[in-house]
């Protein structure tokens, strides 16, 4: 405590008792929730089908891991992907936590 302020900093697994997946079952979780989604969702199903082929691609855990790892390595080096990984994996995201 500092100058009378407190900061309680949680950590991801705080959501777990609402239903959130923990890291090691993000991006399996994200692509359960897409194949649930009905043909009115196509456009979101192709994205989200899209994000989690990448993070396969990059053995990435998490949306984080993911960015991290576009800018790491030659699959960022095209800036246009990288960019367009992590547009369409915030919107993935946000839906997915957004859906319950």
């Amino acid at each position: 405590m500092r100058d009378g302020l407190l900061i309680t900093v949680l950590g991801a697994g705080a959501s777990l008792q609402c239903g959130f997946p923990l890291a090691d079952n993000f991006f399996p979780a994200v692509k359960a929730f897409g194949e649930s989604l009905g043909e009115d969702c196509r456009q979101l199903r192709k994205v989200i089908e899209y994000v989690v082929a990448k993070a396969q691609e990059l053995d990435c855990l998490t949306p984080d891991d993911l960015a991290l790892q576009m800018y790491q390595t030659r699959a960022g080096q095209n800036r246009d992907v990288t960019i367009n990984v992590l547009y369409y994996s915030r919107i993935v995201t946000d839906a997915y936590f957004l859906h319950g």
